[in-house]
């Protein structure tokens, strides 16, 4: 057996534009993004003092400006792609439940965010020898501790919704666990993403 045929499997590494057209890309990405995060900033400033229409507005726009800085950026490959599904789930998520009302507008909320979700775990799927499911075992405690606080917080008012919860916490938990394999930025971005949902 050769050296070569002993090596253990690594996780792929996160996709990365490295041509010129990249680079011009990445900095266009980096534009929109800056956008989005001024738009994230306006959204909760306008939470914040209860202009409910121009929140909506804000809302509205934020996946939409993620997914078109994701476009810009030169990344391709499956990760880009599933993680640009899931952007535009998250809208589905934030933007439908409006149109509706009790149980129906949250069932579409969650469902949304379920699929999105779902579209995350497979972008970063193929990193989870990196994560903290392959690597440091020990920080799964502190997900499990976050998913029940989750749990604490959700169930009570849930209702006959109770499973959906369950499920959609559940899947999210699962999804921030494996962004960990995929850089920092993608590790804060789960954990960030938790927070708000709950």
């Amino acid at each position: 057996m050769t050296q070569a045929s002993r090596r253990t499997p690594t996780a792929p590494t996160a996709p990365t534009a490295t041509t010129k057209a990249g680079s011009r890309g990445g900095a266009s990405g980096a534009a929109v993004f800056l956008l989005f995060l001024v738009v994230a900033v306006a959204h909760l400033l306008f939470r914040g003092i209860d202009l409910t229409g121009a929140a909506w507005i804000t809302k509205t726009l934020a996946m939409p400006l993620l997914f078109v800085a994701l476009a810009v950026s030169g990344l391709r490959g499956r990760t880009a792609r599933w993680f640009g599904v899931g952007l535009l789930l998250s809208w589905v998520g934030d933007s439908l439940p409006y149109f509706f009302d009790g149980d129906t507008a949250f069932l579409t909320m969650v469902g949304g965010f379920l699929l999105a979700q779902l579209a995350y775990i497979t972008a970063f799927a193929p990193y989870w020898r990196n994560s903290v499911l392959g690597r440091r075992r020990g920080f799964l405690t502190l997900y499990a501790l976050v998913l029940a606080g989750f749990l604490v917080a959700c169930l009570p008012g849930a209702g006959g919704l109770g499973p959906a919860v369950v499920i959609y916490g559940t899947v999210l938990m699962v999804a921030a666990i494996l962004a960990t394999g995929v850089n920092a930025v993608a590790a804060i971005g789960g954990m960030v993403f938790i927070a708000p949902t709950a």
